[in-house]
């Protein structure tokens, strides 16, 4: 899979802690970071993945919104 790859958000659950793309991938979104994933919008808005190198395990991909840039630390499931 590529390092980075932009994808549109399907779905938004438990108060933004679980965050589904339309590739199927399925993301735990870091607690501290569930308050900004929270006001996503499903299909409006879209995330750019960026599996890092050197980030804190276990949330070693970033979730960054293209339209502003927030970034929420995420982890597959």
């Amino acid at each position: 899979m590529k390092d980075t790859r932009a994808v549109r958000v399907k779905t938004v659950e438990n108060n933004g802690k679980i965050v589904r793309l339309e590739d199927g991938s399925v993301w735990e979104i870091h607690f501290i970071d569930s308050i900004k994933s929270a006001i996503w919008l499903p299909f409006a808005t879209k995330v750019l993945v960026r599996r890092g190198r050197g980030r804190p395990y276990p949330y070693t991909t970033v979730l960054e919104k293209t339209s502003s840039g927030q970034k929420v630390r995420a982890k597959e499931i």
